[in-house]
């Protein structure tokens, strides 16, 4: 995943967010306008979250650079224009979501961001320690769960899942995370009830409840990274699909292949609304855990944290202002922006 994106550069509720900043890091935003003067900072962001986060091609042709688009591209606009900001940002586009968090640790980018939610555990690396800082948070996510249209009393909430049902997720997100946890295919830490069935690329796992067999919405057992199917232990519970043939995940809830896909509600909600047209697809459950979205940094980049946070805060009215009014007007943070006075 890095290496793929160093590539491009050359050429996202079961835990506590993460920490707030120590006090000195707070002390250097006391009267500091400029964040980064003089210069541009690589913004990766993913491309593939409508209509908070995504990549539209350049009216130049298809061979022209991936344009930023939705909420998230609106707030880096309104961030730049800021008097006295000092904030340039280099768009990186990135379609690949693994470990996209972790990204600017490897001095790939400076930030990095497109729907992700603030978690401890999307703060360390695979030896545990701590090598990025997550920005406050800037937007509010809830998982739901997307339906066929006629289907949406029957699975008007998670608890309605039940044997025999087939639920998609994607690998390595928090949408992945609740299913399981809210289902009880995953206790509180992430491990895999006993008898689990994992289908992987190399073949069945078979977990055997301990940590060794764990998914988490910052990753998973090396055993099971390659997961395309999950059998549950118990005749009550979902299967859990990654994989649909050669179709996506909306053909196969619209062809009857899985019974539901579960997502963040305002990408669900977009989906729902753009799949052939709208009245196929409908959002039904809705998790009550609510969960922060926003940026990570460097560990160390403090200084900058702190500046950005303090104009993150003012943007948002901290987090007084989200999707809802970015939607209702998308010019919100940019009337802000201006607004602003050092």
């Amino acid at each position: 995943m890095i290496a793929a994106v160093a590539a491009v550069v050359s050429c996202s509720p079961g835990e506590a967010p993460a920490a707030d900043l120590p006090a000195e890091a707070e002390e250097v935003s006391a009267g500091y306008s400029g964040c980064a003067p003089g210069k541009v900072l690589d913004f990766a962001f993913f491309t593939d979250f409508a209509p908070v986060s995504y990549g539209v091609e350049d009216a130049g042709g298809p061979e022209g650079p991936v344009v930023h688009g939705g909420y998230e591209a609106d707030l880096v606009d309104a961030l730049e224009a800021m008097d006295g900001s000092g904030l340039r940002f280099r768009r990186i586009p990135v379609s690949e979501w693994t470990d996209i968090w972790l990204l600017p640790a490897a001095g790939v980018v400076d930030i990095a961001g497109g729907g992700i939610s603030i978690l401890q555990s999307r703060t360390r690396d695979d030896q545990g320690d701590t090598v990025v800082a997550f920005t406050s948070g800037h937007i509010q996510y809830r998982q739901s769960l997307l339906v066929r249209e006629g289907d949406v009393q029957r699975y008007a909430s998670f608890d309605h899942l039940s044997g025999g049902d087939r639920v998609g997720a994607s690998r390595n997100t928090t949408n992945e995370q609740r299913l399981l946890e809210l289902t009880g295919i995953t206790g509180p830490n992430g491990e895999l009830a006993a008898g689990t069935r994992v289908h992987t690329a190399d073949g069945v796992v078979i977990a055997d409840g301990t940590s060794d067999y764990a998914i988490t919405a910052a990753g998973a057992s090396g055993n099971i990274k390659t997961r395309t199917r999950i059998e549950p232990p118990l005749p009550t519970q979902p299967e859990v699909y990654y994989e649909y043939r050669e179709s996506t995940a909306l053909d196969a809830l619209a062809a009857g292949e899985i019974n539901a896909v579960v997502s963040e509600a305002i990408g669900n909600t977009e989906a729902a609304a753009a799949y052939r047209g709208g009245g196929v697809l409908a959002v039904s459950a809705l998790d009550e855990a609510v969960e922060l979205g926003g940026w990570t940094l460097r560990s160390g980049d403090t200084a900058l944290l702190a500046c950005l946070n303090a104009k993150i805060d003012y943007l948002t009215d901290s987090q007084r202002i989200g999707f809802s009014e970015w939607h209702e007007d998308n010019r919100v943070f940019m009337e802000r922006a201006l607004a602003w006075t050092p």
